[in-house]
């Protein structure tokens, strides 16, 4: 258990038992008896079996050796006919119905599974999740339930012309399933929207820019209401609440503009709490948009500490004039400013150098060969090409630092670029 090789002992059980491939010379309904004791006796191994067996379009199997010193598998021949493996199907999906009766929460999972379902089948699964969303009291239960019913409404929603996508109708039951279940406070409403799963809203037909704006607005909604419910505290807690707390910073600043950031700029931009840290610097990066002007001036950032102010800076867009700030408020900020700068950044050769040496200063060379690759002489840069002479000597002292193996992977084809 714990490795990463074909046939790990969860491997080979699937093999075993697989629906239209067993390696057993067992019966169908033996094999069923087997998994039905496995459920009983060691739950989780049995569940994940279920899972693993569970009738889906696809998969490959390796083919066991047969005995060759007995003779019990003499006769016995691969596969199965279709109407064996259609009844056994059946007779699994059946047992994972009644097993999650047994275990709500493993409903969780079937969820993402549903779809390969007959309409009877998906019919008896559909009736339990309502009566399950009509009973259950466990609140931390219901919300995962929740959670997953919305992804898969968004999911199958967005892809609707899809063949394997839910018709209409069966969309339609999940959302009044998930009506049932929806928490009745804000900041758990907004989680998902910001979650690392399947987040798209509205249709694939839709143009990229088009889901973009939409997504946003769902997104400044949702924050919205959670600001208007609780205030202050109740967004640092979705924030802290969730895999992509950038994203509810920038909501935030869409929903309440300037109303936060007294709270939130500077004070916030270098916290010890990585995850309000994050959502802090998305709220600046989006408000800089309306407020840049007041913000990026020297005699304001001078007030600020140095790391707060080189980070507002580092927000910006990555250009002379930012450089120029930075450099005015001291090498502290600077060099703080050069750790995090973006690299994206075209210009004449000059400022190309300036920028490069800059952040291998700050220890950041892999970055440093990326712009130089961005900027060679691609058509696009302005001014005069950066001398073949500067181009090697930049990259050479470059290359010269401490990497990581993915960092030296990434300068080597880089630098096989820039020689080209």
């Amino acid at each position: 258990p714990g490795g990463n090789i074909a046939n790990r002992p969860a491997a080979s059980l699937r093999d075993v038992f697989l629906l239209w491939m067993p390696h057993t010379t067992a019966s169908m309904e033996a094999r069923l008896e087997v998994i039905k004791m496995l459920l009983e006796r060691h739950s989780k191994v049995g569940w994940a079996l279920v899972i693993k067996l569970w009738p889906e379009n696809g998969g490959t199997v390796m083919t066991r050796a047969t005995p060759e010193w007995q003779d019990w598998a003499d006769g016995w021949k691969r596969g199965v006919t279709r109407g064996e493996l259609s009844k056994a199907n059946v007779a699994l999906v059946e047992l994972s119905f009644i097993a999650a009766e047994a275990v709500p929460e493993r409903w969780i999972e079937l969820l993402k599974h549903l779809k390969s379902l007959g309409p009877d089948l998906l019919e008896t699964a559909l009736a339990s999740l309502e009566k399950l969303a009509a009973t259950s009291e466990d609140a931390e239960f219901r919300f995962k339930l929740w959670t997953e019913l919305k992804e898969q409404i968004q999911r199958h929603t967005y892809f609707s012309d899809a063949k394997w996508a839910y018709p209409a109708p069966v969309v339609a039951r999940l959302e009044g399933i998930a009506g049932k279940l929806v928490p009745s406070d804000p900041v758990s409403q907004a989680i998902p929207l910001f979650e690392s799963g399947f987040f798209r809203v509205g249709r694939k037909a839709m143009s990229f820019k088009d889901q973009e704006a939409l997504l946003l607005s769902t997104r400044a909604e949702a924050v919205g209401k959670v600001s208007m419910s609780g205030g202050s505290d109740a967004v640092f807690q979705l924030a802290k609440s969730v895999a992509e707390p950038w994203g509810v910073g920038v909501a935030l600043a869409d929903a309440a503009k300037e109303k936060y950031d007294p709270l939130i700029i500077p004070l916030m931009l270098v916290v010890e709490d990585k995850k309000l840290e994050g959502f802090a610097r998305g709220y600046a990066a989006r408000r800089l948009g309306d407020n840049g002007r007041k913000w990026l001036d020297g005699a304001v950032l001078k007030q600020w500490a140095p790391d707060q102010a080189a980070t507002l800076l580092a927000l910006a867009s990555c250009e002379k004039r930012i450089w120029t700030i930075a450099e005015g408020l001291g090498e502290e900020a600077s060099m703080n400013y050069w750790k995090q700068a973006r690299v994206f950044f075209r210009g004449s050769a000059e400022d190309v150098t300036y920028a490069v040496e800059h952040l291998i200063s700050a220890g950041r060379s892999a970055e440093a060969v990326e712009m130089l690759c961005l900027s060679a002489d691609d058509g696009k840069s302005e001014g005069e090409p950066i001398a073949t002479k500067k181009l090697i000597e930049v990259t050479r002292r470059a290359l010269s630092g401490t990497l990581s193996e993915n960092a030296r992977l990434v300068q080597a084809d880089s630098v096989r670029v820039l020689l080209e």
